[in-house]
């Protein structure tokens, strides 16, 4: 898995070695535009596989969580994605707080949106955030390609992927689910084959 991007940009950088730029700037920008996508999903890869050897073995350290900002800054990184594939993104959050670990969390959800998106071809993907009695709800729902019950219960379990062939590591979900367990907090799936997947993460909001 770590293999196939770096691959692609060792790739990306010889052909640029033969190309002059002035003559062939689109192309240029083209496969360094492929380099950089490459390069931020084996860095995503590698940062996962560290967090998950962490997270098993060590106690996170927690602080107030501004989770409407947090989740806010994550439809941002993720819109031009979207975009480019010609979904829609949609976000609905509120003023809430948490006490967890920010980054943690970030990883967290950004996971979930970023499988949402790379398995949704057409419709939408929404990111929600609502409060409940001491509790904080996010939930990522797609129109995306769903899963069977027999996928659906391999979902978090480590190097499981529903497409072989999909790009990525197959421990992102996992992660997200030690990361969510880690603050108390717990996952709930609703999916069907062919109708889209809804993911919610209910956190407590107390320490």
């Amino acid at each position: 898995e770590l293999k196939t991007p770096l691959s692609v940009i060792l790739s990306s950088l010889s052909l640029l070695r033969t190309m002059p730029p002035k003559v062939q700037e689109h192309e240029w920008e083209r496969i360094i535009g492929m380099a950089e996508r490459n390069s931020v999903r084996l860095r995503r890869s590698i940062d996962q596989i560290l967090q998950l050897g962490k997270l098993d073995s060590t106690e996170i350290k927690k602080t107030e969580v501004q989770l409407g900002k947090l989740m806010q800054d994550i439809y941002l990184e993720y819109l031009p994605i979207a975009e480019m594939k010609g979904i829609e993104l949609d976000l609905s959050i509120g003023p809430l707080n948490v006490s967890g670990d920010q980054e943690l969390l970030r990883l967290a959800i950004s996971n979930f949106v970023s499988n949402a998106i790379k398995f949704t071809e057409k419709g939408e993907v929404k990111m929600g955030l609502k409060g409940g009695r001491g509790s904080a709800t996010i939930t990522v729902s797609d129109t995306g390609i769903g899963l069977s019950e027999e996928n659906r219960a391999k979902l978090f379990q480590k190097y499981f992927k529903a497409n072989p062939n999909a790009p990525g590591s197959g421990i992102g979900l996992a992660l997200s689910a030690v990361i969510v367990n880690k603050h108390g907090g717990k996952i709930n799936v609703k999916t069907a084959l062919g109708r889209g997947s809804t993911f919610e993460v209910i956190l407590p909001r107390g320490a």
